[in-house]
């Protein structure tokens, strides 16, 4: 309870130092570092050469692929075809100089480019409705304009995000098609443009990874998929010393996000909750009692994602209601 405590309390601090959450307050200016969308794993894990080295400062522009890694490509390509060894690339590991476990990898996300077709699927089995789908549904979705062209009738605004983003685990790998501690399978909306992601570094180097970006998800996630596409993102990496936080957590437009992963949805929300509870009790100076009363006022516990192997949910603080 106390190292768990001590990763939340530390990142508080720091976030008060910085002056507040989402500023996008660069590190020294680096340099630009490209990497392609063939450096990608499917797993992560400690054996995993990294593909490029990267310094506190620099950007870096990742070349993401879809979700299916480009497998479905046409209405006729169901998913019961597709090679399922090869789902949720990420790309990297990219290794952060600096970075030693007990750290905080920080990026920030500063732009998301979505190429100009995105895919969907409903398939029996998958889904908060799974029993419900009698017929496995592919849907080709061309973007243009900022747009998800849904048929020549309707079309919906883009809201590009990262679905999968982490570090390297200690101990077994793990698929990058799953979330926990290091990151993952998030699948959570708001980690786009603007988003700063707080990342707790477990190995040397931290081994970043990205991936699964969707030019459109809501909460939730309910069918299994959001608007996947490939895409380019570029991001800002950093690292803060000796924070010891245990999980991740998001600071976007004013507000700090803390996020919990795990197979029972519960559970999960009682992991954010803890978090964030014990935040408001640094930063007030609250006992764990206030502190609790006032989340149950000002803290959002939000669903990020449904249909992973272990469930998302985040809790949410709007910062201009503490300070």
């Amino acid at each position: 309870m106390k190292a768990r405590a001590k990763g939340v309390v530390l990142l508080a601090v720091i976030v008060l130092i910085l002056g507040g959450v989402g500023t996008g307050m660069a590190a020294a200016k680096g340099d630009i570092i490209h990497v392609s969308r063939e450096h990608k794993v499917f797993a992560i894990g400690e054996e995993k050469t990294p593909i490029a080295r990267a310094r506190p400062g620099d950007i870096l522009v990742i070349e993401t692929e879809d979700c299916f890694d480009n497998q479905i490509r046409s209405p006729e390509d169901v998913i019961e075809s597709i090679d399922f060894n090869r789902v949720n690339p990420a790309t990297g590991p990219i290794y952060i100089e600096g970075a030693e476990p007990g750290d905080t990898l920080v990026v920030d996300i500063l732009s998301i480019e979505v190429a100009e077709q995105g895919v969907m699927v409903a398939v029996p089995g998958l889904g908060v409705l799974p029993d419900e789908v009698e017929t496995p549904t592919t849907k080709i979705l061309p973007i243009a304009d900022n747009k998800v062209i849904w048929d020549e009738n309707f079309s919906f605004s883009i809201r590009p995000m990262v679905g999968v983003i982490g570090v390297t685990p200690k101990g077994d790998p793990i698929p990058c098609g799953s979330p926990g501690d290091h990151g993952g399978n998030m699948d959570t909306a708001e980690i786009g443009a603007g988003c700063r992601v707080n990342l707790p570094v477990n190995v040397q180097g931290a081994m970043l990874h990205l991936g699964d970006c969707h030019a459109i998800q809501a909460d939730g996630e309910v069918c299994g998929t959001g608007v996947e596409c490939r895409a380019v993102v570029t991001v800002r990496v950093d690292v803060k010393k000796n924070t010891g936080l245990e999980r991740p957590v998001l600071e976007k437009d004013n507000r700090i996000m803390f996020i919990g992963s795990h197979v029972d949805l519960f559970t999960a929300a009682q992991i954010a909750l803890r978090d964030a509870v014990e935040y408001l009790m640094e930063v007030k100076d609250l006992s764990f009692e206030e502190a609790y009363i006032l989340a149950s006022a000002i803290v959002d516990v939000e669903i990020s994602q449904l249909v992973d192997p272990l469930l998302t949910v985040r809790a949410k603080i709007d910062l201009s209601r503490l300070y």
